[in-house]
């Protein structure tokens, strides 16, 4: 399923939509600390409209064991479906835990599903050498399972090519984002250098490290900054909702 973006100058346009000019929709949970430019959650963050819709009461991050995730199921479908009642083709959301879900979401809903950035994991192995490994940075690290990484079609001999970064190492950053979201100001320079400054550990820790993927969702403020550094590639939230935009939106001049 794609959606199609029409000029005023298509001629017939077909019936049947909610909402037009939109082809992502994004689930957010229910939360308010600040999102710089860059957020999955920031609206200004994309060259082209998407659509949100919050799972109220859900706060969602992270969810602390994999059965309080698989809670979630039914509040992140019906958020699901009042984007696709809206029109869009393709849905993906700001909780990296609810990777979980992503077999069963992505059977049951109508539309194209990534759950979270963590979908792409299997693609970026495939595509580096037999001994790379990628540095997964986590809201909250000791959440962050192999049965997340599975779930995302992580075959088990690969396992050991995922290390986690944790960011409640990051101070600033888990003090907004994590700690007392909503209660205190983030401080996006000191968020960016302590980012940075795991991502270059990492790296230089272990040089089998070819790569950073982002399971949290805030992470895309600080993504151009570690590639950066590092010299290394990012794969975040915001390349997941721009490769969804790009494979399910033809554009009609």
């Amino acid at each position: 399923m794609t959606t199609t973006m029409h000029s005023n100058d298509a001629g017939l346009i077909p019936p049947g939509k909610r909402i037009y000019g939109v082809g992502v929709g994004i689930v957010t949970m229910d939360r308010r600390f600040p999102r710089p430019l860059g957020d999955m959650a920031n609206a200004a963050t994309y060259g082209f409209p998407v659509l949100f819709d919050t799972v109220l009461g859900v706060n969602g991050m992270p969810a602390l064991s994999p059965g309080q995730t698989h809670d979630l199921y039914a509040p992140i479908y019906e958020s699901c479906m009042r984007l696709v009642d809206k029109g869009v083709v393709a849905i993906t959301t700001t909780c990296g835990y609810a990777a979980l879900l992503q077999g069963r979401l992505a059977a049951e809903l109508p539309v194209a599903f990534a759950a979270s950035s963590l979908v792409q994991i299997p693609s970026i192995l495939a595509a580096l050498g037999p001994q790379a490994k990628l540095a997964v940075l986590a809201a909250r690290g000791a959440s962050l399972t192999a049965e997340h990484f599975r779930g995302t079609g992580v075959r088990e001999d690969q396992l050991d090519r995922l290390s986690v970064i944790d960011l409640q190492e990051a101070p600033s950053f888990h003090d907004a984002i994590l700690e007392r979201p909503g209660e205190v100001p983030l401080d996006v320079v000191a968020a960016r250098a302590e980012i940075v400054a795991l991502c270059k550990a990492a790296a230089e820790k272990d040089t089998r490290i070819c790569g950073f993927v982002a399971e949290c969702a805030n992470v895309g403020p600080y993504s151009q900054a570690v590639r950066e550094a590092t010299a290394l590639p990012v794969w975040d939230g915001i390349g997941l909702v721009n490769w969804l935009h790009h494979c399910t939106t033809t554009r009609l001049h």
